[in-house]
């Protein structure tokens, strides 16, 4: 090991975390649960194994907290401090990325390895924000536009929806957060069955040091209730593209003030995208993106 660097990567227990930051064990587990700063990897033992990272990213956060600042403003700005300096760090000369066009190509053919190379290279080299924002997204997108002008089949569309959600749902399992972490439960409420999007925000969040229960699409809404109540979590987001979105969140606001008074309400979606749409009382509107949705509910997920 390298004597002049004592917190290389090499998974450092929480005790020798504690020495080198001047922080007791106590608080880094606090910081962890509630603000998702630092979220170290697990041994096969399911120990926490702190990297040099994330001795910076506690030095910071102590830092700026010290300096009068709330801790949870604190936790977002050292997360998107890390997340520009890893894009910074790893990402090669855009010429040699796999492209938008490359990954659509791959997807219409049925290329499903050439697809997943696309994938799986443009992740290594960026990251989960960058991935969504400049790959699935586009190519979903250019996608579907195909199918409506009527130049990509159903079978195009289907195979492209199925490889990004797979993906996805790969993500999700692989990345694990602590039981005491802030919940966050995401439906698509009735009727919807647009679900990439939500999926999309669900392992977002994960990544971010949150708990999320992924219930799918066109939840019932009796059922999208039940489970809030036994669950109780921080945070329900709801995603919703019909007409009558606005009014099933607005019947889940009241219900769920009386048996889950402590969940936070947030909805999106394109039911919600029609400007004369008034905004929900008791609820928060998550935005038109992805990044902005998952800013919205995580502030939300952790002021409980």
């Amino acid at each position: 090991m390298n004597q002049d660097h004592p917190a290389a990567d090499v998974g450092l227990r929480i005790t020798a975390v504690a020495g080198l930051t001047g922080l007791s064990v106590h608080t880094i587990r606090a910081w962890e649960r509630r603000y998702g700063v630092p979220s170290p990897p697990r041994s096969s033992g399911r120990q926490r194994l702190y990297t040099r990272d994330d001795v910076a990213a506690l030095q910071r956060m102590h830092e700026l907290s010290r300096s009068g600042m709330p801790l949870s403003s604190a936790a977002s700005i050292v997360r998107q401090e890390r997340e520009s300096a890893t894009t910074e760090a790893t990402s090669p000369p855009l010429g040699i990325l796999p492209t938008v066009t490359a990954f659509v190509d791959s997807l219409l053919t049925f290329n499903e390895a050439r697809a997943n190379d696309c994938w799986n290279e443009y992740f290594a080299a960026t990251d989960l924000g960058a991935l969504l924002r400049n790959i699935a997204v586009p190519a979903l997108h250019e996608i579907g536009d195909r199918w409506h002008a009527g130049t990509a089949s159903v079978s195009q569309e289907h195979f492209a929806s199925n490889f990004v959600r797979s993906r996805l749902e790969a993500l999700a399992r692989q990345h694990t957060v602590s039981r005491e972490a802030p919940t966050v439960l995401l439906a698509c409420l009735p009727g919807d069955w647009h679900e990439i999007g939500i999926l999309m925000l669900h392992v977002t969040l994960r990544f971010r040091g949150l708990r999320t229960v992924y219930l799918g699409q066109a939840v019932p809404f009796d059922d999208l209730v039940r489970t809030t109540e036994d669950l109780q979590p921080n945070v329900i987001a709801v995603h919703g593209s019909e007409p009558s979105s606005p009014d099933q969140v607005s019947s889940l606001v009241t219900v769920l003030a009386e048996t889950a008074p402590l969940t936070r309400v947030v909805y999106g979606g394109g039911g919600f995208e029609d400007p004369s749409t008034p905004f929900i009382p008791g609820a928060r509107f998550g935005g038109r993106g992805l990044a902005e949705a998952a800013d919205v509910i995580e502030t939300a997920a952790r002021e409980r």
